[in-house]
């Protein structure tokens, strides 16, 4: 079966006479005529294996067939050789800088030439190497050497020489040292096998991040309808009772007119309906769900359970979270399913949390300190209990001047959990600098000289915090 072709779901088929299993059930309602095979691989949450087992089987007994494969990205034609390539364009909703910016007074530059480096000195956060020299990944050296040398014609600073470019100079500065790294690494061997493991794990993440969201709303979507169930079942039970109640009525007068008397039962005669409890009002949504709807539910529920339980045996953690947040869903009060998927997120975010460090270590090499900022504090927020990574997003918190409140818990967090670690020390002893808490940043300096008594950055900031006091 290809990964790109497109399922459909035959017509006039009684599904209910296939004996489907609940996993190929669930996957038989993901397919909607226009997803590939490969994007219902991702889509499930199944894993490959359990996915295209699944459809191989809807395939086999005719509930669905294959239509055309899904049409293939319209791939970039490549630069020319010596031309540089044009920078990406401006999102759909506007340039991400003030338009006045292009208004700079005393500026010598075409207003075409500003929109090009404000263009791209404001897409540079989101432009991998390749990205910002305009070549594809198996790139070979002379054509990064290209590139790099077409690039470095229009957003080289020298190239302006003598011209009055105000502000904008600070920006080819930027840009031109951005080109450079990413012309040195690239061109590099070890290094640009090292940069490709980096850009495979930001892949990684954000495919990781992208299927939690995915499945979330999916959560969230069946909530409602779930909801919305209820709503409708209470509506329907209430036009009952109030149906029940006329013909009671109409039967009362007409037995009452048989008799000769008129029965009268005024509105403010009637006994006020005793206010029922929670576990009273749990019962009667139970009662309203129950039959083909609760039935229904709990196939689909334990559909998801199986395909999460497989997912964990295959060490995909995220797939097994999102397949038993479903189920969750569908089943609230199962608490063995609760346990279980507490258990299959908390690997997930580990999971998540390393492929954030593994960032977070490469970005600090390259002198990235905001990204390396970034990532170390997500991957210490996923992953509590490791030492190194809160110990980096405090000292990167500290180089960026962002949350010392953040910095200092974080700090805290990995001195308790290693108290004989000299950096660790330093790094709260940083914070608190920073801070102005030179007495508290003492106290951790002396620590660490009492483990370390000859390290060098221990004795400088010891002599920097004397000062201070």
């Amino acid at each position: 079966m290809s990964i790109d072709a497109v399922p459909k779901v035959a017509g006039g088929v009684d599904f209910r006479s296939l004996a489907l299993s609940a996993t190929e059930g669930f996957v038989l309602s993901r397919v909607d005529g226009t997803t590939s095979v490969a994007d219902l691989c991702q889509v499930t949450g199944l894993g490959e294996p359990a996915t295209m087992a699944a459809l191989e089987r809807l395939v086999e007994v005719r509930a669905i067939h294959l239509g055309e494969a899904a049409p293939a990205a319209r791939q970039a034609a490549p630069a020319a050789q010596g031309a540089a390539p044009d920078p990406p364009p401006a999102p759909a909703d506007g340039p991400r800088y003030d338009p006045k910016e292009l208004d700079e007074p005393d500026v010598e530059l075409e207003p075409d030439r500003r929109k090009r480096i404000l263009d791209l000195f404001y897409a540079l956060p989101d432009m991998n190497f390749y990205d910002l020299l305009g070549v594809e990944p198996k790139a070979e050296r002379k054509q990064i050497r290209e590139a790099y040398f077409a690039k470095s014609k229009e957003f080289h600073p020298d190239t302006l020489y003598r011209r009055k470019i105000g502000t904008f100079k600070e920006k080819l500065e930027v840009i031109f040292r951005s080109l450079t790294q990413a012309y040195d690494v690239l061109t590099s061997k070890n290094q640009r096998v090292d940069y490709d493991a980096y850009i495979a794990e930001q892949i990684k993440s954000r495919e990781i991040e992208r299927q939690m969201r995915e499945a979330e709303a999916e959560a969230e979507r069946m909530e409602r309808e779930l909801v919305e169930s209820v709503r409708r079942a209470r509506r329907q039970a209430k036009t009952r009772r109030a149906a029940e109640a006329r013909r009671r009525a109409v039967l009362a007068q007409k037995l009452a007119g048989l008799s000769g008397r008129m029965i009268v039962r005024p509105e403010a005669a009637a006994a006020p309906r005793p206010k029922r409890s929670a576990a009273e009002t749990a019962a009667e949504v139970r009662k309203l769900l129950s039959g083909s709807s609760q039935v229904e539910r709990m196939v689909k529920a334990k559909g998801h359970v199986e395909a999460a339980r497989a997912a964990l045996e295959r060490q995909e953690h995220v797939a097994a979270a999102n397949a038993f947040r479903l189920a969750m869903t569908l089943d609230p009060r199962n608490k063995e399913w609760a346990d279980e998927f507490a258990k299959a997120s908390a690997l997930a975010a580990r999971d998540l949390a390393e492929g954030y460090a593994k960032q977070g270590r490469y970005e600090e090499q390259l002198g990235h300190f905001d990204l390396a900022c970034e990532h170390y504090c997500k991957a210490a927020e996923g992953n509590p209990e490791n030492v190194p990574w809160a110990e980096r997003a405090a000292a990167m918190l500290v180089l960026v001047k962002g949350d010392l409140h953040k910095a200092q818990e974080l700090g805290t967090r990995a001195v308790l959990r290693s108290p004989k670690d000299v950096q660790c020390r330093l790094t709260l002893a940083k914070v608190f600098l920073e801070a102005e808490l030179p007495k508290n940043a003492r106290r951790e300096i002396e620590a660490a000289i009492e483990i370390d008594p000859k390290n060098d950055e221990a004795l400088e900031l010891a002599k920097l915090v004397k000062k201070k006091l």
